[in-house]
């Protein structure tokens, strides 16, 4: 296509038009610009008014926002003029930054006025706003020359009042924000924490109206609300955690406030889900969710809630210590967990409940667990029962309305309405046996009876509200059915037949003040009403079934013979009785009322009479009542009955009254009801017969009384009474041939009879009176003690007592225990190797005197042994025994184990039966064991206060006791047993030794324990039966030492002098009792010392080399003589060295010179430098 010069050069245009836009896109994108002045807002109202001065040197910063995220674009000081200016720039949204020149402080925001917040000092911001493209802003900074202060102090607010006392803390580290509130938008303007003084001073502050918002540290809460705004009371009311906000203030200069505290409580519980309904808390059961928990403070009327989880566990925190309440709301399905179970809540009917509790603060109060479990619930169905069959069926209508209940100790826990489609739901029962009330409107009634899936709420008289128990399972729906229907009724009338028609006539009048009662099918009366004066009843309410209506007759009235004419009112009677008569069954339908439902009755002769209660005891004059149930039967004259309702039976009162007997003569027979005998006439018969009797018409014949007297019976069982405890258990066995005779002590008729195969036996018709009894058991059996026998127990097997029978008495389950004789073989004997047993070789027999008490008869049995110890018994009743015997002083029965001992008598209950006749009296005659603790220096020293114990074979302590000052100790009531002695012995003290006991014994020996031993325990020592075991006595003494010094008397004159030397390596060797006791060896300086010896006299001996015999023993200076006597030999002796008991002899020195003048021992030839500190030992003073 070619292009036209007028089109290309439109198409150029067009082109250069589109590359200009392009360049211009760019530049059209930052053309935005803000610009402003700040100025000196000197009538403080925010806006910039004519004459307000422009402020200079104010630093001005734009801060960009985008996409959470902030940019500086530039930052401007304002010029002389107060202006400043941010050009190209982009859309977007901003804020400024300002700083004001000192002296300066911002001024409050205004709409077309100032855009910063108030601020703290020099520095503030503006709120964000939004600069589209190209758009030209203007925004202006006030500011004024004034500010105010806060002072602000938090306190713990200990008494909750609202209000700080001197006495209470003050807080640190509170959390206090001023916010300011600006176009329905919070600033926080300035923020800063309470220092240790609890003080918080916000200054240079822009005067305005604020808020505080305070945040408490752990563990405060915002406390009480103050009455007044100064420091000494909360200005803060109280909020659901440890923040809150105050109400608006005004700050003009400055103004003080208070924050006050208070600890924070926690609530703390936990959610149980009984999964299993079992009342307990399993490990495995958890919470449940959706369970609302509303936590109320009653004062502050604060209100919190949890949905619970799954989680079991749930707190409120940060509480205000005080009154709560806290109420629990269930989700459906589930209900409250069982009564007894550890559940704060239990109503197994309630939706909800609560309770009040107590939250302290600084701490955690804990709740009960709360229980859920799964809800049990009903469900009832209503019906109109169209075909009264009690079922509900397809096309019979629901029935709405009708109040359904759930009932406790007839209260009333939960209800409902059944619906238009019948229905009422019970949600929550528990499970159990619950009652179910269901109540109808006026005018409805329940249906019959519908079975299992039918009507439950049925009764045999009309009702429109009814009860049912529900058997009802944890966690399941029980469901019930409710049948309603329209009540119905009968009516008629009861006419005087006169004339025995059958029908009545004109002349004719009703009878009035006769029952008439509606019976359903099973018999029972439904209704009941009374004929009025005319004759004519009434039985209405009735469900809607099968009835008869039966007429009670009134003496002397019965009823006409049926008739079925059809005309007008006629006797429907169809059958009659004495009492009644009734009408054949109708069938009434809902609604229906059943007319001329009539009876005609007529007057008839009556014969009363009485049968009493009289015999010649107790007289005939009737005081005692009469008879009931006596039968009187009117007969003809040739004895066959009447007619079946001509007879009467005696009331309570023994009165009868018969009617039905038209004019004639008759005879009457009385039958005695069981139990009953004539008295008068005095005869066994149980029917006698009246002479001939004549009855007028309408006669009313009263006959003389008759007298007779409710009879006796007595019954009971004989048994086998294996286990002799009296009484007749299910594995005992029955006793048959048990003969009894009942004599009549008046009449002296007798009774007898036996027991049978099960051992029954039965005595009846007795009459009133007092009986001799006699039983007999078997051969070989004796009768044993029962509260229900009828005799006492006798060993010999025959028994005999009285009895009383009074009118009517019947001694029933009476029991006869028969026991098996048992004869007992007792033996007494001192029981010396305590198996308690008697052992002829080694127990010894022992004649005492003891008694048996069988302890259901009391019969005592005394036995007094012979000189054998043996006694034995006659026959005795097995079974339980009280055995006493009284035993002189330290003498113990054994056996029977456990018997009881008051004041030397002895007790014990045992029990004797054919397998245990054998009888064995073990008894203990106590013994004692006693010495003393010696001394072997001979003195009495330290043998006072020692404690000596005495054990058993296994080192058990039995007794211990102190030794006396002389050193005597006794143990006294001890068995016949092997025991030993054990003692401590003071300090430095040891036993004595088998040598030192050649003139006193001594029972624990060092050769024993170890020489070195100062406890010690003896051999067994052997108490016998009664012995008092002397002379166990215990030898001590005192560890001594010996010692002092060997030397060569060089000038051979029998004294040690001071530059005579020792002799080192002399072997010095103890003896005494003829044993080595002792050994030792002098030392490099001739010293030598023997510790730990035995106290008493010993021989020394010094074995000597060679060169050297003893020196010559002189007397004059003993303190430096030699103590050994002369010798030729390599021995050196000194007799009757004496070892104190507790001491020291430090004085035994040995002295010896040379058989030859030069010739020295080999130990001498190199001496050391004679050390002469003193072989005993010194106490320096300093």
């Amino acid at each position: 296509m070619s292009l036209t010069p007028m089109k290309k050069t439109a198409l150029v245009t067009i082109l250069l038009l589109a590359l200009a836009l392009v360049a211009a896109i760019p530049a059209l994108a930052n053309t935005a610009q803000l610009s402003g002045t700040v100025f000196l807002d000197q009538n403080g109202n925010g806006l910039f008014d004519a004459g307000e001065k422009a402020v200079a040197d104010a630093e001005v910063s734009l801060i960009n926002v985008s996409d959470q995220s902030e940019r500086l674009i530039a930052q401007v000081t304002s010029g002389q003029d107060g202006q400043y200016q941010f050009a190209g720039l982009p859309a977007g949204d901003y804020y400024l930054q300002v700083s004001l020149p000192k002296g300066h402080f911002f001024t409050v925001p205004a709409e077309g006025g100032s855009i910063t917040l108030p601020g703290r000092g020099q520095s503030s911001k503006s709120p964000a706003f939004t600069i589209a493209e190209g758009e030209q802003v203007n925004k202006v900074i006030g500011s004024i020359k004034n500010s105010a202060y806060i002072n602000l102090i938090a306190f713990g607010d200990l008494n909750m009042n609202g209000g700080r006392m001197s006495s209470e803390p003050l807080l640190r580290d509170v959390l206090i924000q001023l916010v300011y509130e600006f176009n329905g938008q919070s600033y926080v303007i300035t923020e800063g924490t309470t220092n240790k003084d609890g003080e918080l001073q916000l200054r240079e502050l822009t005067p305005a109206t604020y808020r505080i918002a305070v945040t408490m540290p752990d563990p405060y809460i915002i406390g009480p609300l103050g009455q007044k705004v100064n420091p000494f009371y909360n200005v803060i009311p109280p909020t659901e955690n440890n923040r809150g906000v105050s109400e608006p203030f005004v700050l003009e200069r400055s103004i003080g406030m208070g924050i006050g505290g208070v600890k924070a409580g926690t609530l703390r519980g936990s959610i149980w889900h009984d999964s299993n309904m079992d009342g307990a808390r399993n490990d495995n059961e958890g919470g449940y969710p959706g369970i609302v928990l509303t936590l109320t403070h009653l004062e502050m009327n604060v209100t919190r809630t949890i949905t619970t989880t799954q989680d079991a566990e749930f707190s409120f925190e940060h509480l205000q210590a005080g009154e709560y309440s806290i109420q629990t709301d269930l989700p459906e399905g589930v209900m409250f967990a069982l009564p007894g179970s550890p559940s704060l809540f239990t109503d197994g009917y309630a939706s909800s409940q609560s309770m009040k509790l107590t939250v302290r603060e600084d701490g955690a109060t804990q709740l009960e667990p709360i229980g859920v479990m799964p809800a049990s619930s009903v469900i009832v169905h209503t019906f109109h029962d169209s075909n009264v069959n009690g079922l509900p069926e397809e096309g019979e209508p629901a029935f709405s309305g009708a109040q359904v209940e759930a009932l406790v100790d007839n209260q009333v826990k939960v209800s409902a309405l059944t619906d238009a489609a019948g229905t009422a739901v019970l949600p929550r029962v528990r499970h159990g046996e619950a009652t179910i009330r269901v109540s109808l409107p006026d005018g409805q009634i329940f249906s019959v009876s519908g079975g299992e899936n039918g009507n439950a709420f049925h009764s045999k008289t009309a009702a429109s509200v009814q009860s049912v128990t529900l058997p009802l399972q944890a966690g399941e729906q029980g469901t019930l059915y409710a049948g309603v229907t329209l009540p119905s009724s009968i009516t008629g009338v009861l006419f005087d037949d006169s004339n025995l028609s059958g029908v009545r006539d004109g002349s004719e009048s009703g009878i009035a003040g006769f029952v008439v009662q509606a019976i359903n099918e099973a018999g029972d009366v439904v209704a009941e009403t009374t004929t009025d004066t005319e004759g004519a009843y009434t039985l209405d309410n009735l469900v809607p079934a099968n009835y008869r209506v039966r007429f009670v007759l009134v003496s002397p009235y019965v009823f006409s013979a049926l008739s079925e004419t059809g005309q007008g009112t006629e006797n429907k009677i169809a059958e009659q009785v004495v009492e009644y008569g009734q009408i054949n069954p109708i069938t009434l339908t809902p609604g229906m009322t059943a007319a001329q439902i009539d009876a005609g009755a007529f007057r008839s002769a009556v014969i009363q009479g009485s049968i009493l209660l009289g015999d010649d005891t107790i007289g005939f004059d009737g005081a005692s009542g009469g008879l009931a149930g006596v039968r009187v039967n009117l007969l003809n004259e040739d004895g066959t009955p009447v007619s079946e309702y001509t007879n009467a039976i005696s009331d309570e009162q023994g009165q009868f009254s018969l009617k039905g007997a038209l004019p004639g003569d008759y005879v009457l027979t009385f039958e005695l009801p069981p139990h009953a005998k004539f008295s008068q006439p005095l005869v066994d018969d149980l029917q006698i017969k009246s002479s001939l009797i004549t009855v007028k018409a309408s006669d009313e014949l009263t006959l003389n009384p008759l007298f007779a007297v409710k009879t006796g019976i007595v019954s009971g069982t004989a048994f086998v009474d294996q286990n002799n405890d009296g009484l007749m258990n299910e594995q005992e066995t029955a006793l048959g041939n048990v003969s009894l005779t009942l004599t009549d002590q008046n009449t002296q008729q007798v009774y007898t009879a036996s027991t049978d195969a099960n051992g029954k036996y039965l005595v009846e018709m007795l009459r009133p009176g007092t009986y001799d009894v006699t039983v007999s058991l078997p051969e070989g059996f004796g009768l044993d003690q029962n509260d229900a026998s009828i005799v006492p127990a006798n060993i010999d097997g025959t028994s005999a007592a009285e009895l009383t029978i009074k009118m009517g008495s019947r001694v029933e389950n009476s029991l006869l225990p028969a026991v098996k004789p048992i004869v007992l073989q007792t033996t007494a004997f001192y029981d010396n190797n305590l198996n308690g047993v008697f052992d002829a070789g080694s127990d010894t027999p022992y004649a005492i005197q003891a008694s048996l008490t069988h302890a259901r008869t009391g019969i005592i049995t005394n036995l007094v042994m012979d000189e054998n110890g043996q006694f034995t018994s006659g026959k005795m009743f097995p079974g339980s025994y009280d055995l006493v015997t009284s035993l002189p002083d330290l003498h113990l029965l054994t056996a029977p184990q456990d018997a009881v001992n008051q004041q030397n008598t002895w007790s014990k209950s045992i029990t004797l039966d054919e397998n245990n006749a054998n009888l064995h009296l073990a008894v203990v005659h106590l013994g004692s064991l006693e010495g003393s603790v010696w001394n072997m220096d001979g003195s009495t020293k330290n043998v006072a206060g020692l404690t000596v114990k005495l054990l058993d074979e296994s080192g058990r302590t039995l007794q211990e006791t102190l030794t006396s000052e002389s050193g005597l100790y006794r143990f006294e009531k001890l068995m016949p047993i092997s025991y030993r002695l054990e003692t401590q012995l003071p300090e430095s003290y040891r036993f004595a030794r088998q040598v030192d006991t050649t003139q006193k014994a001594s029972v624990i020996l060092s050769d024993q324990m170890g020489m070195d031993q100062s406890a010690g325990r003896s051999e067994l020592i052997k108490v016998n039966m009664g012995e008092n075991k002397k002379n166990q006595d215990i030898g001590m003494g005192a560890m001594g030492k010996l010692g002092d010094y060997a030397w060569l008397d060089l000038d051979q004159d029998g004294m040690q002098d001071r530059d005579e030397p020792g002799i080192p390596e002399l072997v010095i060797k103890l003896y005494q009792y003829g044993q080595l006791s002792a050994q030792t060896t002098t030392d490099a300086y001739g010293r030598y010392r023997f510790d730990q010896l035995f106290p008493g006299s010993y021989t020394l001996e010094v074995e000597m080399p060679d060169e050297i015999k003893p020196t010559l023993r002189q007397t004059q200076f003993p303190l430096v003589a030699s103590i050994l006597e002369q010798a030729d030999g390599n021995i050196a002796r000194a007799q009757n060295v004496v070892v104190p008991s507790g001491g020291r002899n430090l004085n035994a020195d040995l002295g010896f010179v040379l058989k030859q003048e030069g010739r020295y021992p080999a130990s001498l030839m190199n001496l050391p430098t004679k050390d002469w500190t003193r072989m005993n030992e010194q106490n320096p003073k300093r």
